[in-house]
């Protein structure tokens, strides 16, 4: 989804424990961490009454549109990160709205035919994002306190952006008016802090399913430049040591040779560090299609000529409770 906006050197990595000490500076810098899971009403902070000018440095924006939580997770992290280049239709979308308010700005990626179209291309058949169908909550409702739009599904899935800007850790929900400012902190410790949010946030969803995933710097394209450049320094020393060593003095020789295995220790680590980049990639995109793939008519059909055949049983009333008890979980 990133390299179809046009987002450069950054990529989405999932996240398999709450535990960010191995996101270092040097492995590309963390733009933002995304978290997961079923939806569920909270209590708005006690400060949330109290205006920020702080807020005015954050370029937020609300969810009024259904089934599109993920991309607006990902837009506000990348919106608000230093990335360099964002790619035109990000770039169009920040220019356009510049003033807006985050309500509007919703209804702007709403009805962003470019936006729309990327974000349906990586949804299931009925996870589509629609520009239409946009309600308010009913009364007395905590999302209508918060000021936000909402539908069936993001009550179920929800996503909640966290980012470091101007010394502060912020919260990005979508289902809130507001970004919201958490607390105060050096750079060098905003994922160790933001690693304790989470886990007190995951403390309160009671056994729920959760992912995280880090919008953070890729590094792959300068690591294929420098074996680049390495692979050529080896193939001239290779040449010097095995055509012109008897120009070289004896001394200076062996020295050119430590130089040269270390240089392949280093071409050897650069090519494993490459095919694994290559293969996550790979496994990554192979899941993304299985997963957005419609399978529901396949399923449909391989039950109805089942039953049809004999091959299925009847079920018995206790059974079907059962069954549409599961489903509506």
């Amino acid at each position: 989804m990133l390299k179809e906006y046009g987002v450069k050197d950054t990529k989405a990595e999932e996240l398999f424990a709450i535990d960010f000490t191995d996101l270092k500076d040097d492995d590309g810098l963390v733009h933002g961490i995304i978290f997961v899971s079923e939806y569920q009403d909270e209590p708005l902070p006690k400060e949330w009454e109290n205006e920020d000018p702080d807020e005015d440095e954050i370029v937020f924006t609300s969810q009024v549109v259904t089934n599109a939580c993920g991309t607006l997770a990902l837009m506000n992290i990348v919106i608000n990160s230093e990335i360099k280049e964002k790619g035109e239709i990000i770039n169009n979308f920040s220019e356009f709205t510049k003033g807006f308010s985050s309500v509007n700005r919703g209804l702007c990626l709403g009805n962003s035919e470019e936006i729309r179209r990327i974000h349906n291309s990586y949804s299931p058949a009925n996870h589509k994002a629609d520009n239409v169908n946009i309600r308010k909550v009913s009364a007395g409702s905590s999302e209508q306190q918060n000021g936000v739009f909402t539908d069936e599904y993001e009550k179920e899935y929800h996503y909640i952006a966290y980012i470091y800007k101007n010394g502060f850790i912020w919260e990005l929900d979508g289902l809130k008016a507001r970004p919201y400012k958490i607390r105060k902190c050096k750079q060098e410790e905003w994922l160790k802090q933001t690693e304790a949010l989470i886990q007190n946030r995951m403390d309160a969803l009671n056994g729920f399913d959760f992912s995280l995933m880090a919008i953070r710097h890729d590094n792959y394209d300068k690591i294929v430049t420098d074996t680049n450049v390495l692979n050529a320094n080896i193939h001239s020393l290779d040449s010097i040591c095995t055509t012109a060593w008897k120009d070289v003095e004896l001394k200076d020789f062996k020295s050119l040779k430590i130089h040269l295995e270390q240089l392949k220790e280093k071409q050897n680590f650069y090519s494993n560090n490459i095919r694994h980049i290559e293969d996550t990639r790979f496994t990554s995109t192979s899941n993304v299609e299985r997963q957005k793939f419609d399978y529901f008519p396949f399923i449909d059909t391989i039950i109805r000529k089942a039953y049809k055949r004999g091959l299925i049983e009847e079920p018995k009333v206790e059974e079907e409770e059962n069954l549409r008890r599961l489903l509506r979980k």
